[in-house]
């Protein structure tokens, strides 16, 4: 896993109404060069959340601490995402995890931060 530097670069300016430091702004993609990162996290929660106009699955965000920021990033790994599709709004604690977070593509002004993979520890031991 990488060191605990953090992700790429957290401005509480560019945070969405949903995240913590869950994007940058394009405009400071100068001089990155990566956009990958392999972390280790001691607990990982994930909070489903659904349309408020009806009980389908609208969100899928995890939640971290990872050196000395707290993150909550939309989560994209796919084999996560269909399993919690179905269960009911709230809050899942999954533990000591990897995680592989992602700098998207430019949306708008900004570059979203992602949980692109998530292995947690009971599957790899």
């Amino acid at each position: 896993p990488d060191s605990d530097a953090p992700l790429w670069t957290n401005d509480p300016k560019a945070d969405t109404t949903y995240g913590l430091y869950n994007c940058i702004f394009a405009s400071r993609m100068r001089g990155i060069s990566t956009s990958l990162r392999f972390i280790h996290v001691e607990a990982l929660s994930l909070h489903v959340v659904h349309n408020r106009h009806n009980s389908e699955h609208d969100r899928l965000d995890g939640q971290f601490a990872f050196g000395a920021h707290e993150y909550r990033l939309a989560v994209t790994d796919s084999v996560c995402e269909a399993e919690y599709e179905s269960h009911a709004a709230g809050e899942y604690t999954l533990g000591e995890c990897l995680l592989t977070i992602s700098l998207g593509e430019p949306f708008g002004t900004r570059c979203y931060k992602l949980i692109a993979g998530i292995i947690e520890r009971e599957r790899y031991e």
